[in-house]
């Protein structure tokens, strides 16, 4: 991502580049249409941030942020495509991570409406794909206190990098390593600090879920077990929560972003079975999740002591047959 911020100062004149302060950083396209939809309480908002990315970016940071999602080579393959089969204003659509994310299944659901029918406008695309994925079932795990159940019943899940800064603190922000534009942008890095690579998750505007329960709880408890025992004292409890969201919202591990740690095996408790490069163990929301779509009534607390132990079992282990014949069944 330094590279980003170095294209941003090249802009700046010499004598302002000395003073990270001194670059009025809320004129930078995206953080500024992000300005805007914070002083609008929408920038938590998946749908009105891109949308308005896709309205306001010029052309130039569309052909950036692609770049920066993706990688030089594939973001331009994936252009090149989307060009040659849909036409040069759907590039736009690629800005938006649940687009880029499935680009093959999104090149084929457009293409196969071009050969039918004429290829609506691209938002109006946009949105007919969203409704053919339909909705998809995810747990998130959280160790909170009864307070902050209450809390996430009235404001939902949000990200991190949100939750912890004030509507003051983004408009005042002049460090552009702190700016909403920076911390959404290249999404391979963004996925792959959830996996530990680079960072902590402090500064994610994504949110983990994952499709296995079992696999949420272990996810989430790894993190914990080190300080569990205090927290539990504090009076922390370890919650399951069922979610129901598009799988349009759902950003996944797949070959355009791939996984930080490349891999070839399962993962496994002894009972259940999961391919490593299974894209439904970990994906994430952008934002936030709203309560309406958690599913509070489901809410279970959870045992440490019971929590399922996975480990990974690569292709080369002896193991790997009998556990590659679960996945069959």
């Amino acid at each position: 991502m330094d590279n980003k911020l170095e294209n941003k100062l090249s802009e700046v004149p010499p004598s302002e580049v000395s003073e990270a302060e001194q670059h009025d950083i809320s004129q930078f396209p995206i953080e500024k249409s992000m300005r805007d939809l914070l002083r609008e309480g929408k920038h938590l908002n998946q749908a009105a941030v891109y949308q308005t990315l896709f309205r306001e970016l010029p052309e130039e940071e569309v052909i950036d942020k692609i770049q920066h999602d993706y990688g030089s080579e594939k973001s331009q393959q994936m252009i090149q495509l989307v060009e040659s089969e849909l036409g040069h204003e759907y590039i736009r659509l690629l800005i938006e991570p649940s687009i880029g994310c499935r680009f093959d299944q999104f090149l084929a659901f457009s293409s196969q409406l071009k050969s039918n029918d004429r290829l609506p406008a691209p938002l109006e695309l946009r949105s007919q794909y969203k409704d053919s994925l339909g909705k998809s079932k995810v747990f998130r795990v959280v160790a909170a206190t009864d307070g902050d159940i209450q809390s996430i019943s009235k404001q939902g899940f949000i990200a991190n990098f949100y939750r912890d800064k004030t509507p003051e603190q983004l408009l005042g922000n002049q460090d552009f390593y702190e700016s909403m534009e920076y911390n959404i942008t290249d999404l391979r890095g963004r996925i792959n600090i959830h996996a530990g690579a680079f960072a902590t998750t402090k500064d994610s505007t994504l949110i983990s879920v994952s499709k296995y329960p079992k696999m949420a709880e272990y996810a989430a408890f790894v993190q914990l077990k080190d300080k569990w025992g205090e927290m539990k004292k504090q009076g922390y409890k370890l919650c399951l929560l069922p979610i129901e969201v598009d799988e349009f919202d759902c950003i996944k591990y797949s070959i355009y972003p791939p996984h930080h740690i490349r891999g070839k095996g399962v993962w496994t408790d002894g009972e259940t079975t999961i391919d490593y490069e299974d894209p439904d163990i970990e994906s994430f929301v952008e934002f936030q999740i709203t309560p309406d779509k958690i599913e509070f009534d489901k809410m279970t607390e959870i045992d440490a002591d019971n929590i399922s132990q996975f480990k990974f079992v690569s292709d080369d282990d002896k193991e790997i047959a009998n556990l590659r014949e679960k996945l069959k069944k």
